[in-house]
């Protein structure tokens, strides 16, 4: 079983909001616009490769334009993939599969595979319910 850090998790204006901490608690933000750009990086990886994995998604998006003409670095941005695939997790997009995609675990980022829970239709109509929100 994965251990999801975030527990919460809201779309206010264009910011999702996480929400996490169980103790001191702490809420980050992302630009909505960027948490559905890695959804679909996401799901393009599922598609091609029929498994995804955080450090994927980390090397996939590296230097990629983000909202705001930011530019995605895997160092500074971790935290919020981290935050996607917990929200993913959590809303049974995504099934962890407790399997290595990738043969050993560098600099404490997850190798673990993740499978798409849900048929592509329905990931796409609840994208598309939040982006109504």
């Amino acid at each position: 079983m994965v251990k999801i850090s975030y527990y919460k998790w809201e779309i206010v204006g264009n910011t999702l909001r996480a929400y996490g901490g169980k103790v001191k608690q702490y809420r980050h933000n992302i630009p909505v616009s960027d948490f559905f750009q890695v959804v679909r990086k996401i799901l393009h990886v599922c598609k091609k490769d029929g498994m995804v994995s955080k450090l994927d998604i980390l090397n996939g998006m590296h230097n990629a334009k983000l909202s705001g003409n930011r530019i995605f670095n895997k160092e500074t941005h971790d935290y919020k993939i981290k935050i996607i695939f917990d929200i993913l997790t959590s809303e049974n997009v995504l099934r962890h599969e407790g399997i290595k995609k990738y043969g050993h675990n560098k600099k404490g980022r997850n190798p673990y595979g993740y499978i798409l829970n849900q048929s592509e239709e329905e990931i796409e109509k609840w994208l598309y319910k939040l982006k109504k929100r």
